[in-house]
Formats: C-alpha cells, structure tokens, sequence
C-alpha cells in the first residue's frame, strides 16, 4: 500500500444510542490525534450523533482540523454528556426539558394530526354521497321516548332503533368482497398490474373501512363509546410509545378510528364527543379543513424545519 493511501481515513459509525456516540466518540478522537484526513464519514442512529456534531463543528471552523478546536470540541462533549438534559445548572435543564419535550410533541403529535385530519371532513362528504342513503335507511327511529317526536338527529338512541340490514349486508359483502379479489390479482399477477391491484384494493379496503367502522360505531357503542374511545387512544399511546417499529401501524389505526367518527358524525347526525350535528357546524368543520388541507405544504416545512431543529439542539447542546 502507497504511504498516500495509507494517510487516507474512512470512518463508518454503528448505531446503539449513546453507547455508540460515546464509543465513536472515542474512536474519532483517537482517529483526529493521528492525524489522519478524514475523507468519508458515515453513520447511522446514535453513531450519527457524534457524526453530526463532528462535521458540524468542523464546517463553523472553515472545514479545517486542528488540535486546537478538537481539544475544545471533546471538552465540551463531555461536559454536556447525558441524557439529553443538563442538570448541573438545575434552571439550565428545566428549560432544555421544556423545549424538548414540546418539540418532539409538536413534530409526533400536532402537525402529524394538522396534516391528517382534516381530511376526514371532504371523506365523510363522498362517504355519505356514495353510501349514506344505504345505510341510513336501516336506522328508522321510533318516537323518542324523551320528547315524544321523531328524532332527525342527535337524540336518538340505537336501542330505540328498527334495524333492516339486507341493504346494508349487501354493500359490506361486495365491498370486501371486491377488496379479497383484488388483493390475490395483486399477489399472483406480474409486475405491470401490481400497483393497480394494490392502489385498487387499498381504496376498496378503506371504503370498507369507512362505511363498516361508522354503521358499527352508530349501532353498537353508542352508549359505551366513551370508554371505548378512551380504551383505543390508550392502547395506541402505548404501542407508538413502546413499540417503535408498530408506531406507524398505532398512527394509521388512530388516523382511521378518528375518519370513521366523523363520518358517522355526518351520515347519522348523532353527537361525538357531545358535539351536536347541524348543518352549520359541519360547514364550519370543513371549511376549517380546507384551509389547513390548502396549508399542508407549508406545515409540512414546518414539520421538517422543527424535527431538523430538534437534531441540531440535541447536538450543539449536549454533543
């Protein structure tokens, strides 16, 4: 080997949390005391913490290595390792808490929900264009026992309810029916009408969703949906918090659990949440939903610039 390509360094860094930032911290700085031109870095997960911080500083000192900074560098790493938090300066890590913690519940939670949700007010309108006659008719509502008038919506109780469900059995059995068929085309056919099959079925699979969810919601948890609700918030709490590799399965589900209520909200005009349906409130909702549907490309910058803020703090701060 020439003695120029001996001089010539590669580094990889594995992930392992702050395990692997603080061995490959050890490694770097091992790597920088020989003297070595780094030409390549790579890194991924925790390994990319000690990446990160690195070329950063080394870019805010004109992309050049000397012993000087590196010393300052490696000082300052130790001296704010820990849990993303320094509590030597107890009102120091108070405030690092704080902004971290609003920061990862922004970039997790709100935007996600921004981005996501008000989708499900122009759903519910071609759920009920499409479907909402079916299924409204198997719900025919006696006089409610209350005010002794029928109810249009929102003080009916299912269990007050005369139920038919030919109509309503028919249009589930051919829209799963629809999604199994297209499902197997998509497994057994070849490459060129995969992606139909698959875009195919999934809108047939969610129009299922749609149409079963809210006609099982409106007829069966009506009066446990409280609980209910609370019960599949909970659970997907703990699965996107516990399980990261299910967490976009717990989002999807919860994305899907919320379209169904809002849904129904429209086709059944009965309350969610206590929230009373009228025509007016529903245009509020959507003329709400639009704005924000319109604002989508910028709350996703939003979102993008926030999670690279959360990076570059976690960095500068504590690496």
């Amino acid at each position: 080997m020439s003695q120029s390509m001996a001089k010539r360094a590669g580094l990889a860094f594995s992930g392992g949390g702050l395990r692997s930032a603080a061995f490959c911290s050890g490694v770097l700085r091992r790597v920088l005391q020989q003297s070595l031109p780094i030409e390549y870095l790579s890194s991924v997960s925790g390994g990319g913490y000690t990446a990160s911080a690195y070329l950063d500083w080394k870019f805010r000192h004109d992309q050049q290595d000397n012993q000087k900074w590196h010393k300052i560098f490696f000082e300052h790493m130790r001296k704010h390792s820990g849990f993303y938090v320094n509590w030597n300066n107890p009102l120091y890590g108070c405030a690092d808490l704080f902004i971290l913690v609003f920061v990862v519940i922004t970039v997790s939670i709100v935007l996600p929900i921004v981005n996501w949700f008000p989708f499900a007010m122009p759903m519910a309108v071609i759920i009920d264009l499409c479907f909402g006659n079916i299924l409204r008719a198997d719900f025919q509502c006696r006089r409610n026992k209350t005010n002794n008038s029928p109810s249009t919506g929102g003080t009916c109780s299912p269990v007050n309810l005369v139920i038919p469900m030919e109509k309503t059995e028919v249009l589930f059995a051919v829209l799963i029916f629809t999604f199994l068929v297209l499902s197997i085309f998509n497994y057994i056919s070849g490459t060129r009408y995969k992606t139909f099959c698959r875009v195919l079925g999934n809108a047939f699979g969610f129009a299922f969703l749609m149409v079963f969810l809210p006609w099982f919601i409106e007829q069966y948890l009506y009066v446990t949906a409280l609980w209910v609700n609370g019960l599949v918030i909970a659970l997907s709490v703990v699965i996107w918090l516990g399980f990261p590799p299910l967490r976009d399965k717990a989002a999807l589900a919860l994305i899907v659990y919320f379209y169904a209520y809002v849904v129904k909200w429209k086709i059944f005009k009965t309350p969610v949440l206590s929230i009373q349906y009228t025509t007016t409130t529903f245009a509020i909702a959507l003329w709400i939903s639009a704005i924000l549907i319109f604002l989508g490309p910028i709350l996703g910058l939003i979102q993008q610039g926030a999670l690279n803020t959360f990076n570059r703090y976690v960095v500068l701060n504590y690496i």
